[in-house]
């Protein structure tokens, strides 16, 4: 009876294991480690550029082209698909529709961000649909989308290796920091 016990507890904890996130990033069709940066080429011609810490899976059929972003930050550049199949990014909270483009997806736990550096995408939440064009970004959570804004010079720097830190407080700069190695970065919070 206690061998029955140990095996059931086990198998039950080994199929939540494989449920669980980081189980879903270490198992994703396409990831970095910290640090790392990488590039790949899709089967229909479109580039994919991972940040650091990122994991990406492909669902690519008949009718669709769509990369679920698990986590991190992402640049696609489509291609031109001869049979028409729309291109979408899928993260936890939004659905980035491309329009024949290159932009920049991010996502994290809380939301995340698209920035359209080429042509226009479409940016989907529960209630909400936003056209962005090329110039444009805007941040976004499980609810809503945030403002439409211009891109700065931040916007991408990551694909030079670069972290440009323009009007923002102590702490966001080492929480983007921190994505880029192992261990702790902090300060005081008087100083955040």
């Amino acid at each position: 009876l206690r061998s029955v016990l140990v095996l059931a507890s086990a198998g039950s904890l080994g199929w939540l294991g494989l449920r669980s996130e980081t189980s879903s990033n270490l198992f994703a069709d396409f990831r970095t480690a910290v640090g790392e940066r990488r590039e790949f080429r899709l089967a229909d011609g479109s580039t994919l550029l991972l940040n650091t810490d990122t994991s990406v899976n492909l669902r690519f059929d008949g009718r669709q082209r769509v990369l679920e972003l698990l986590r991190g930050e992402i640049q696609v550049t489509t291609a031109v698909d001869p049979l028409k199949r729309p291109f979408k990014v899928l993260t936890h909270h939004a659905e980035v529709l491309a329009l024949g483009t290159r932009f920049l997806v991010r996502s994290n736990g809380q939301g995340g961000g698209v920035a359209v550096l080429e042509k226009a995408v479409e940016v989907r939440t529960a209630g909400s649909m936003v056209r962005l064009e090329a110039g444009q970004s805007l941040d976004f959570d499980g609810h809503s989308l945030g403002a439409v804004r211009r891109n700065d010079a931040s916007v991408g720097a990551w694909q030079q290796g670069s972290i440009i830190a323009i009007n923002r407080p102590l702490s966001e700069l080492l929480a983007d920091l921190s994505r880029y190695r192992t261990g702790v970065l902090r300060c005081d919070p008087s100083i955040a």
